[in-house]
């Protein structure tokens, strides 16, 4: 009998939740980036990060995995940010 390969074995990470469609989580973290400048939306952004960080190493996800995640997740809220600056900024062609 042959013993299938499971994702562990090939050392891939199982990541539940992935942080880039985490749909209610980008949009409050876009919404609050939205209303913010500067050392505010910094400290603001290094909170947001350290707590994703944090319960992600609790799950006991690998540091590599954790900084993809995060990565991913920028990119989903600044996709999320430039939606709405298009949509509310009317960004079509005249």
């Amino acid at each position: 009998m042959t013993r299938l390969a499971s994702a562990t074995d090939r050392g891939a990470a199982i990541v539940p939740f992935p942080a880039r469609y985490r749909v209610g989580k980008i949009r409050r973290v876009a919404d609050v980036l939205g209303d913010r400048r500067g050392k505010s939306a910094d400290q603001y952004w290094q909170q947001i990060v350290d707590g994703m960080a944090s319960q992600m190493q609790k799950s006991g996800l690998a540091t590599p995995v954790i900084e993809q995640e995060l990565r991913e997740f920028f990119g989903a809220v600044q996709v999320e940010l430039c939606r709405r600056l298009h949509v509310e900024g009317g960004g079509g062609a005249a």
